[in-house]
């Protein structure tokens, strides 16, 4: 969570964009990067809280992640000082990993159901 509000909240656009240049894979270009790097940067977040907290549905977990994306970019719009860009196409690529991120820790808690040994 600190990652995300660190990534979202730093007062440098041009830092941002120098950062995901970096880190990014090698092979896409900075628009590229840009979106593999919005759509990833919630889904560990959603899996984590859903693999941590198992009994809140994990729909509620990609709900929040949802809201914390659209909550980044409203920040970013509103903040004009932090010197970012706030799109739709962000908060839509946010929402992909958040969904992405809590159906997978879905989908590993029914995994890990299935194989233990029933009594």
């Amino acid at each position: 969570f600190v990652v995300v509000l660190l990534a979202v909240l730093w007062d440098s656009g041009s830092e941002i964009a120098e950062l995901k240049e970096s880190v990014g894979p090698w092979f896409l270009n900075a628009e590229g990067k840009d979106i593999i790097l919005n759509l990833v940067m919630l889904a560990p977040l959603t899996l984590l809280a859903h693999l941590g907290w198992p009994r809140t549905a994990w729909w509620h977990w990609a709900l929040a992640g949802c809201a914390l994306g659209a909550g980044a970019e409203l920040a970013q719009w509103a903040l004009p000082f932090l010197l970012r860009r706030a799109t739709w196409v962000n908060i839509a690529e946010n929402a992909v990993g958040a969904w992405a991120g809590a159906l997978a820790a879905h989908v590993l808690w029914h995994i890990r159901r299935r194989m233990q040994p029933q009594p």
